[in-house]
């Protein structure tokens, strides 16, 4: 091969080894500021369904239901890993998910989540 060949290839693979991280493989720290709002968005609705999470750096969490704010309960989250665990006592909710980064998406476990924008 020629040497040009090989420098090609070197970057190809390097190129997909970057952008085909798995989420695992992200730090705690890269997971835990993803979760929080980014400017001019605020906590994350789901592609399907109608419940939204909005997590706060201090660890609370805000869950608002179907009516919008008529249906909005306070619990906690904790990050450990790539594992989330929420907590709602009002609704007898506790559970803990996969967190995975997946473009500009969040997955918990298979449920895709976007940003909500304002």
């Amino acid at each position: 091969m020629r040497p040009i060949t090989i420098v090609r290839l070197f970057l190809l693979a390097l190129a997909i080894c970057i952008f085909t991280v798995p989420a695992s493989a992200q730090s705690e720290t890269q997971l835990r500021k993803f979760l929080h709002s980014a400017p001019d968005t605020y906590g994350w609705q789901p592609a399907e369904g109608d419940i939204t999470y909005d997590f706060f750096p201090d660890g609370r969490l805000h869950v608002q239901g179907p009516d919008g704010e008529a249906t909005m309960w306070g619990g906690t989250w904790k990050l450990k890993g790539n594992l989330v665990t929420l907590k709602v006592p009002d609704l007898k909710f506790y559970k803990t998910f996969t967190v995975t980064i997946d473009g500009n998406d969040l997955l918990l476990d298979d449920m895709r989540y976007r940003r909500i924008r304002l």
